[in-house]
């Protein structure tokens, strides 16, 4: 006996809705959180630094490649620096020279600083001399003039006394003259310590102008600002760069976050500090130790990346999960995964389940 097909329509839409109501409540209590955790997904980032050359040239040699780790101070890169050296050499044997102009002109400085006042003094006290004696020889020679006058004496005698003060006069003039020269020495003394200084401004300058160039030829030496693995190798060999043009982004391992949205009806329940559980597809059975350390200030709609259409409708916050560092795994930005954020301590961990 056959059995009508219009009975039997309503009777399989009656199944078939129950079988997906079933399946949809069994989904729904496999992916919703339990109190006191807050299920979320992303995928993993990193603040990242570009490594760029202060000084424009032809890069020469680029050491890393992309998933390569470097060290500070590791050296990561070279600019060709044929244009560069010659600056430096040249700005050294500058220095160079200046150098022992300076040195000289010290050396003679100090000479000229110690003499002078001697030779000052000594003129000084020749010229001391040479006045009493031209003022006792003229005394002498106008009291013999008297004298002769008189007919007290002879006219050799006090012809021998006008000789002797006119020769008294003429060493006192003498000795003013080598007064005046010893004067303009200390003159000089004071001109030579300008030029000294003038000098010393010149060997500065020149300092500089060599500080700035081997400054230069050391950038064409770039080395790693930090520790760290390259995520982004920027250039290649043979290409020219410019000033400030970057040449690796660097990423630093232990400071790997989840970047994930929470909906706005949880966001309450987050703090800054809340213990976290990340799980990744290349650890799928390992929990990775996180912690909360940032909350966007506003909402957002989800990112179209995340979820179904009407997922991305809903309104959420950004949240940054910061990784525990590990020794054992190889965590890197891109890599997807989900998280459990935990505000009631009481509560076991649990995994979100698709």
């Amino acid at each position: 006996m056959s059995f009508p097909i219009k009975r039997l329509t309503p009777i399989a839409v009656v199944v078939v809705l129950a079988a997906l109501v079933g399946y949809a409540l069994n989904h729904r209590a496999n992916s919703a959180a339990p109190d006191g955790l807050i299920f979320a997904n992303g995928r993993l980032e990193s603040d990242r630094v570009a490594v760029a050359s202060k000084v424009p040239g032809r890069i020469v040699e680029m050491r890393k490649q992309e998933g390569d780790t470097v060290t500070t101070g590791e050296v990561i890169a070279r600019l060709d620096d044929t244009q560069i050296k010659p600056k430096v050499d040249q700005a050294t044997a500058a220095v160079a020279a200046l150098e022992a102009q300076l040195k000289a002109k010290r050396e003679e400085v100090a000479v000229a600083r110690k003499e002078a006042p001697l030779g000052v003094a000594a003129s000084q006290a020749q010229r001391t001399r040479a006045a009493a004696q031209a003022e006792q020889t003229r005394r002498d020679a106008n009291r013999l003039a008297n004298l002769k006058k008189e007919g007290a004496i002879d006219a050799h005698r006090a012809e021998q006394a006008e000789l002797a003060a006119v020769a008294a006069a003429t060493q006192l003039d003498q000795a003013e003259r080598q007064l005046s020269q010893s004067k303009l020495a200390i003159d000089k003394v004071a001109a030579a310590e300008t030029a000294l200084g003038a000098l010393e401004a010149q060997l500065n300058a020149a300092r500089a102008t060599l500080a700035e160039a081997q400054a230069a030829l050391d950038e064409t030496v770039v080395k790693s600002p930090g520790n760290g693995v390259v995520a982004i190798r920027a250039r290649e060999p043979g290409e020219v760069v410019g000033a400030g043009g970057t040449l690796f982004e660097l990423y630093d391992p232990n400071q790997l976050y989840l970047r994930a949205y929470v909906p706005e009806t949880d966001v309450g329940r987050l703090k800054l500090g809340l213990a976290a559980r990340v799980w990744v597809d290349a650890y799928p059975d390992r929990a990775f130790e996180a912690r909360l350390t940032n909350i966007a200030n506003r909402a957002e709609f989800t990112p179209k990346e995340v979820q179904t259409r009407n997922e991305r409708a809903k309104q959420v916050f950004g949240v940054k999960l910061l990784v525990k560092p590990q020794s054992d795994a190889r965590l890197a930005p891109g890599l997807p995964g989900d998280a459990a954020i935990r505000y009631n301590d009481s509560t076991p961990w649990q995994a979100p389940k698709s």
